[in-house]
């Protein structure tokens, strides 16, 4: 017989269980970027912005994953800009963020661009795109 709870944990946080390839990680960073951009244009809607923040971090783990990395260095990519703000004090505060921002779009990219692992790692095996996985995350 077999244990209901066994399966519960990965039920509950579908978006941080498993492994994300770069084709559901493009997709998903295209759709993230497309939704940032339209919501740009509605006044009021800065909270809109670090919601996708936390969304692209949330899709970085799961593609992190793939690679055998944990998910937490996805966090990087998301304090990038922060993290350059002590560049204010050489240069302005425009050229700060606009280094943290080139260092984002980098960490992006290269979490995008680095093939995963062939065979089963410790985040689970290796699979093949679907759409239902990669918009819902089952």
């Amino acid at each position: 017989m077999t244990d209901p709870t066994a399966d519960a944990p990965s039920r509950r946080r579908p978006w941080l269980a498993g492994r994300s390839g770069r084709r559901e990680y493009w997709l998903l960073v295209a759709m993230i970027f497309a939704l940032g951009f339209a919501l740009s244009f509605i006044p009021g809607l800065r909270s809109a912005n670090s919601a996708l923040t936390v969304v692209l971090a949330l899709v970085q783990a799961r593609r992190i994953h793939d690679f055998g990395r944990t998910g937490w260095w996805a966090l990087l990519a998301a304090v990038a800009p922060a993290a350059c703000l002590p560049l204010m004090m050489v240069i302005s505060m425009e050229a700060a963020l606009g280094v943290g921002l080139l260092l984002e779009l980098a960490l992006i990219v290269w979490i995008g661009a680095v093939p995963g692992d062939t065979g089963e790692n410790r985040f689970g095996p290796s699979v093949a795109f679907a759409w239902k996985r990669a918009l819902v995350g089952r």
